[in-house]
């Protein structure tokens, strides 16, 4: 699934620091919450091969209250440690749930390959 190097690179790098970049476009739907639009296929050739006209070309990923608001900040410049920041501000969680939570759901986006990070993109280049 990833090199030797990714996996390195993303042990010996502190959370904190990591710059999460989304991969996918979105939209807010009526209620503000974000809604990913995850391509159904790779190539847009077999896309137009297998859908109809009027089928939807995405995926939809609906986005609970949580993950909208750390996903508004997923932009490819704030760190996983200032995107906390950010969201802290309405304290309606604990700060030790609020971290766990986004934590895990930044992980969850990356296992799924919504996001990468960017330390990763550069180590590619």
């Amino acid at each position: 699934m990833f090199s030797n190097s990714s996996k390195r690179l993303l042990s010996t790098t502190e959370p904190y620091d990591l710059i999460p970049v989304p991969l996918f476009p979105h939209e807010e739907n009526k209620e503000g919450y974000i809604m990913l639009q995850i391509p159904k296929f790779k190539n847009r050739r077999f896309g137009n091969l297998f859908l109809s006209k009027k089928a939807n070309p995405y995926f939809i990923v609906d986005l609970d209250s949580h993950g909208t608001r750390v996903y508004r900040h997923i932009n490819g410049e704030n760190s996983i440690g200032k995107i906390l920041e950010l969201i802290q501000g309405d304290g309606k969680e604990t700060i030790e749930q609020l971290e766990t939570r986004s934590f895990n759901f930044i992980q969850q986006l990356f296992n799924y390959k919504y996001i990468t990070f960017k330390q990763l993109t550069q180590n590619v280049q």
